[in-house]
């Protein structure tokens, strides 16, 4: 069954890549991860490349966090560039160790809901706007000021 829902998530996925085709674009897709880069607003290249893991997506939410464009490390908080949180709105949505690099404290994350908040349930939100994966990449690129990369 998380194969399936792999499949449907990807394909949802593919369905808007081109809409936001300047914001974020598909990399790499192989079960159960997709590799997404998030394009840089000035120079229209890829800045940063966010990891979704959906091995568990038919019960769970996706883990994600952020990579290093060369896909060898995740991003840690003490590595962090300026450029995420940009916004003061977004401030503390990132949280991490060095342990398990930087993950996002948002709905919508696998990290928020079992970890962080675990009252705030992800079966509450999952058939919610918040539970599709369009939002949830689209929320995790909205913490990156892709205008001053």
């Amino acid at each position: 069954m998380a194969r399936v829902k792999y499949a449907g998530a990807l394909g949802e996925l593919q369905s808007v890549e081109d809409t936001y085709k300047e914001i974020w674009r598909i990399r790499q897709a192989e079960y159960p991860i997709i590799l997404i880069d998030i394009i840089s607003a000035k120079s229209r290249n890829p800045c940063l490349t966010l990891y979704l893991d959906l091995r568990n997506y038919d019960f769970a939410p996706p883990s994600a966090t952020l990579l290093t464009m060369d896909l060898r490390k995740r991003l840690l908080p003490e590595n962090v560039p300026a450029v995420v949180e940009g916004s003061e709105s977004a401030k503390g949505h990132l949280a991490g160790t060095p342990q398990t690099g930087l993950w996002f404290c948002s709905p919508g994350f696998y990290e928020y809901h079992d970890f962080y908040y675990p009252m705030d349930r992800w079966e509450l939100i999952r058939g919610t706007d918040m539970g599709q994966l369009t939002w949830i990449v689209n929320q995790a690129c909205n913490l990156v000021d892709r205008q001053k990369i």
